[in-house]
């Protein structure tokens, strides 16, 4: 076995071990004297001794577990042996394929604990066994008008992470959320509806008051207001005056300069 001491395996006569104090390995080969009865005729030889080593059964001192958990947290794992640490193993079913890949999800779960063989140590494997990863409960979680649901950041998903029923109340939704899966708990929370185009509050249009009066007033108000076209010949009239003022005074000037002329060539 590995780890014995060479001198406690014992040899046919007139064989030693060259190191009584060497412990043995796996796979290893050991040299020993074999000193002859005549020694005057013959010599001392040193040859090589075959030994069948086999490794140590390793074995558990605390059997593995996992201890049952929540979701969302980290595996509690148990298990010491002789040498070596433990690897696990798991499974969604006792006689299933065993995988590296730590389960996530709520359910009962199987694992299988490893250790592989060493120097001094056969392999050693646990027996199949169950834990749990029991659903997370809550209490309070997100919910927006769309009927988006999510808690710390996750996104819920319909019919996978829960159900959930609407009453209409009116101008809010009761609703009523039934968690599953990897979720427990029943959660009420009331939505307000979105106001639509019939719910919207009307805002009365802004008109010009509308002024009545007799028939005299109006009359008179019309008889004072200048028409369009008078407003339009005054202003005419207006901008022509200084045309008519310059045209005269022009023709004038000529006329006087006309007799001056006539009476200069007489």
């Amino acid at each position: 076995e590995v780890g014995t001491t060479l001198h406690e395996i014992s040899l046919p006569k007139g064989f030693s071990w060259l190191n009584n104090e060497e412990k043995v390995a796996y796979g290893q080969q050991y040299q020993a004297l074999y000193t002859p009865q005549d020694t005057h005729n013959y010599e001392n030889v040193v040859v090589t001794i075959p030994l069948n080593i086999h490794k140590k059964q390793n074995q558990w001192l605390i059997q593995p577990n996992i201890l049952s958990t929540i979701y969302g947290s980290s595996l509690q794992i148990e298990g010491y042996s002789l040498s070596g640490t433990p690897y696990f193993l798991y499974s969604s079913s006792k006689d299933g394929k065993y995988t590296h890949e730590k389960p996530t999800k709520a359910g009962t779960w199987y694992a299988i604990a490893v250790i592989d063989e060493n120097d001094m140590y056969d392999r050693l494997e646990s027996q199949p066994f169950s834990f749990e990863i029991q659903p997370l409960s809550l209490n309070e979680i997100d919910i927006d008008e769309n009927m988006n649901l999510s808690y710390m950041g996750t996104v819920l998903i319909n019919n996978v992470d829960y159900t959930y029923h609407k009453e209409d109340l009116g101008n809010q939704y009761k609703v009523t959320i039934s968690l599953q899966g990897n979720y427990t708990g029943t959660i009420i929370k009331y939505v307000d509806k979105e106001p639509t185009q019939e719910t919207l509050p009307i805002k009365p249009e802004t008109q010009n008051p509308i002024i009545t009066e007799n028939n005299d007033n109006q009359t008179s108000s019309s008889q004072n207001k200048p028409t369009q076209t008078e407003v339009k010949n005054e202003v005419q009239t207006n901008d022509s005056q200084p045309i008519l003022l310059f045209a005269s005074l022009a023709l004038l000037s000529f006329l006087s300069f006309s007799l001056i002329r006539r009476r200069k060539e007489k």
